[in-house]
């Protein structure tokens, strides 16, 4: 049995044929080995059978492949993006969109098969997700096309992901670069922080998986307040904490009436390689403020004579011995 992918653009307004992805199955792996005495390499592909171009055998599960790395198994690679080294990023290679990759299946003469065709002794199986218990939980009734194909529907993305706290000041009212916050009372008097979080914005598809915010206080980086969503925060965002709650006591250490302190803003995004997320989209943002207590300010000082007694003179005599 041969096998062939194709993959097309699609947009809400239907399907663009873009490129034959037949050609990129089994770049990965054009041969793998099965064992005998020795190891011998089998070509899988790709062949022109039946007038059927660039197809590719299935192993044959009768034979001893040897296990290999998941990443040398690899049937089907294909680059959206490449890690350019002196960038220290990955360059998108196509056009972000939702695309479909077509699976096709064709016996030995090259004539396409369908699994619900009656008399059909094989059907497709699609893993669903990571293995539980050493069990692989599948799709084992996928739709299938009126050709016999399936479909994979997926977006490409290769976006970075943003995260910027804006503000960190007392009620609402931000302070400058160095922030020294200073509060009148702390049962009453909240820190306010004011950040953004997502993916793209709107009208754009948005694959933030997550965000997550927390403050640490003083040198033990001590986290005396967290916050996390699902949620893109696309317009800017308020977390409010009582001045208290930042300065209480955790454990061993405080209370206070002032500190140091830290905020640290992460954003992660859905994108995924094919086998786990794809770290270098996410975004992080650190700030930093201080908290103390509002001096009483000292009346002004002022000396008060009565006016029943005279005024208070002072005069300095210098003798001279003779």
């Amino acid at each position: 049995m041969c096998n062939t992918e194709s993959w097309r653009t699609q947009d809400d307004r239907g399907i663009t044929a873009v490129a034959l992805a037949s050609r990129f199955w089994g770049l990965g792996c054009p041969k793998i080995f099965h064992e005998v005495a020795t190891r011998l390499p089998e070509e899988l592909g790709p062949f022109a059978v039946g007038g059927e171009p660039s197809l590719f055998k299935v192993p044959d599960p009768a034979k001893d492949w040897i296990a290999l790395n998941r990443n040398d198994r690899a049937f089907a690679l294909w680059y959206t993006a490449l890690w350019d080294g002196d960038l220290n990023r990955y360059v998108p290679q196509v056009a972000d969109g939702r695309y479909v990759l077509r699976l096709e299946m064709f016996d030995a003469a090259g004539n396409r098969l369908d699994p619900t065709a009656p008399g059909a002794d094989w059907t497709f199986f699609l893993p669903t997700s990571d293995a539980v218990g050493g069990i692989w939980p599948v799709d084992d009734n996928p739709h299938v096309q009126p050709d016999g194909s399936v479909h994979f529907n997926l977006w490409v993305d290769n976006t970075d992901t943003t995260a910027d706290i804006q503000s960190v000041g007392l009620g609402g009212s931000p302070t400058g670069e160095c922030q020294f916050i200073e509060y009148n009372d702390g049962t009453t008097d909240q820190v306010r922080v004011t950040y953004v979080a997502y993916h793209k914005l709107p009208p754009e598809r948005d694959f933030l998986a997550s965000y997550s915010l927390s403050i640490k206080r003083g040198i033990s980086g001590t986290t005396v307040e967290s916050n996390s969503s699902t949620t893109p925060a696309h317009t800017p965002t308020n977390l409010d904490v009582g001045v208290d709650h930042l300065l209480r006591q955790i454990g061993s250490k405080g209370p206070y009436t002032r500190c140091a302190f830290a905020v640290e803003l992460h954003a992660n995004p859905r994108t995924r390689n094919g086998f786990s997320r794809i770290r270098q989209y996410e975004s992080h943002d650190t700030s930093a403020f201080a908290l103390m207590k509002k001096p009483i300010p000292c009346p002004p000082f002022r000396v008060l004579s009565s006016s029943a007694e005279p005024a208070v003179e002072s005069r300095l005599i210098k003798e001279r011995t003779e």
